[in-house]
């Protein structure tokens, strides 16, 4: 439409010439690249050092509350892993998916990272809620580093295979570190159960009919 001086118009939005299909591939795309921007590099860092800590082991835990009160429920929605580089460093690439309708309706929604490393405090014990990640030392006994295992780990109930299988970095860690650190009988029955734990994990495992 041309305006000339003294001439004014309603303007009106052209929806004959403007076809819907070219508003659901903006908003599509418009997604797509909101979601890029969820990939993220964080480090793992000794806290006292305050050296980079390689071959750490990050988990990364998405989750939030979900359904209505009372019977609102804190849930996992996904999770991803990698591992530290010489530098510390890792990355979290782009995770969009099916689940991340769901995550976009629950309530408090949060991410919690999760970092392992022999010699390093137990994921058991601490959580961190920002990529950059500080570890102290481990200064506990060999039982009782066994025993913080005993408890469980970390878990995301509801994922799908694929989603449960991004564990299995974290729990074959552990349990290659458990086996080379148990002595005691106690302790190499502790290790035995971490690798079968470990296993339930494996890409290619089938758990209660469904393939890992």
């Amino acid at each position: 439409m041309r305006v000339t001086d003294g001439d004014v118009r309603e303007w009106k939005f052209p929806t004959a010439r403007f076809p819907l299909w070219i508003l659901a591939v903006i908003f599509v795309t418009g997604c797509l690249l909101y979601s890029a921007s969820h990939a993220f590099r964080g480090q793992v860092v000794d806290k006292k050092s305050g050296k980079p800590i390689s071959g750490a082991v990050v988990v990364v835990l998405w989750e939030g509350v979900a359904g209505n009160i009372p019977e609102s429920s804190s849930q996992c929605a996904h999770v991803e892993s990698a591992m530290t580089d010489a530098n510390g460093q890792y990355h979290i690439e782009n995770w969009l998916g099916t689940w991340y309708g769901s995550y976009l309706l629950m309530s408090q929604k949060v991410k919690y990272f999760v970092a392992y490393k022999a010699g390093y405090q137990t994921p058991t014990n601490t959580v961190w809620t920002e990529a950059d990640i500080y570890i102290d030392s481990y200064t506990g006994s060999k039982d009782e580093w066994f025993h913080d295992f005993r408890n469980g780990i970390v878990a995301c109930f509801g994922q799908s295979s694929k989603g449960r299988s991004k564990l299995y970095l974290l729990f074959s860690t552990i349990a290659s570190d458990a086996e080379i650190l148990a002595d005691t009988p106690s302790q190499k029955d502790a290790a035995l159960r971490i690798r079968r734990l470990a296993d339930l994990y494996k890409p290619g495992t089938l758990v209660d009919g469904e393939l890992q």
